[in-house]
């Protein structure tokens, strides 16, 4: 009994170590596109961001190129990853656009649309903690944006489409994570999302300096 709660126990704490490095990466990779839109455009952004999640699957190539060798529903893989990506274009325009606090509190959303799109996709009850939980979030929604009392800012609606873009991703995770591994959700998201972000870069390239890469750095990791 004592090694299984010590077991338990560690769970947990490496539970919050991961949380608490998600948290921080999701920090830089905000702060990260904001520096970088300043001087790149939003596709390049993608581009970038990509391009360093390819170079850490090449420095733990012996733990993370062997998904690639299961291509086990691609299709699934290639629809999650066009979602995410335009949720990503979305949000990084209203990370431009509007002051973090904003962006971060409108991106809490995604609860709501997990919960609405589970229930839809997933066949998942819908309790009545859910139910609360969705109407106080989309009274959240209604204080954070004040329609009717100043005009909502259109990056606003932007991000909360995103929002829903990424609880539709996650569903599309949970789908995917019953017959295939985390580690070839995200390397198939790279390998996936790497050549959309080249090909729209490519429509508005704009110089790469020096200065640019370490908030490369910051926002892909």
């Amino acid at each position: 009994m004592q090694k299984i709660k010590q077991f338990q126990h560690s769970d947990f704490i490496q539970g919050l170590i991961w949380m608490a490095l998600g948290m921080i990466s999701f920090v830089g990779m905000s702060v990260g596109s904001r520096e970088l839109a300043s001087t790149l455009s939003i596709e390049q952004v993608l581009f970038f961001r990509a391009l360093i999640g390819l170079c850490v699957i090449v420095a733990f190539g012996r733990m993370l190129l062997p998904e690639l060798r299961h291509a086990k529903l691609f299709k699934l893989h290639l629809a999650r990853n066009l979602v995410h990506f335009m949720a990503q274009y979305l949000w990084t325009i209203g990370v431009v656009m509007l002051p973090l606090a904003s962006v971060f509190a409108l991106e809490f959303t995604m609860p709501i649309w997990v919960a609405l799109f589970a229930f839809l996709f997933l066949r998942e009850k819908m309790t009545r903690a859910r139910i609360f939980a969705t109407i106080s979030g989309f009274i959240g929604v209604l204080v954070i944006i004040r329609p009717g009392i100043a005009m909502v800012d259109p990056a606003a609606g932007l991000v909360l489409i995103a929002a829903a873009g990424y609880g539709l991703s996650l569903i599309f995770v949970k789908r995917l994570t019953r017959d295939v591994s985390p580690a070839a959700i995200v390397v198939w998201m790279i390998v996936i999302q790497l050549p959309l972000g080249l090909v729209a870069s490519l429509t508005d390239w704009r110089p790469v300096h020096a200065a640019d890469i370490p908030w490369m750095v910051v926002a892909g990791l």
